[in-house]
C-alpha cells in the first residue's frame, strides 16, 4: 500500500513538472525587439531621382518622413 501511494506522488510529480516546463516554453507574444521610438525626417538633396523610364529629376530633393 505505501509503496503504490509513492508510486502516484511520483507519477504526479514528472507530471507536473512536465506541464510546468511546457507553459514556461511557450511565448505569449512576439518578440520582435525594441521599438524605434524615433520618429525622424530625411531629407536627401542634390539627388537624382529616376520616377519612371521617361522621368528624371535631377538636383532633387527627395524628404522620407516616418518611413515614408
Amino acid at each position: 500500500m505505501r509503496g503504490n501511494k509513492l508510486f502516484l506522488k511520483l507519477i504526479f510529480l514528472l507530471a507536473f513538472f512536465s506541464v510546468t516546463k511546457q507553459l514556461e516554453a511557450q511565448a505569449t507574444f512576439p518578440e520582435n525587439g525594441v521599438a524605434d521610438p524615433r520618429h525622424g525626417q530625411y531629407a536627401f538633396t542634390n539627388a537624382t531621382i529616376v520616377k519612371d523610364a521617361a522621368t528624371i529629376l535631377s538636383n532633387a530633393t527627395l524628404v522620407i518622413k516616418d518611413g515614408k
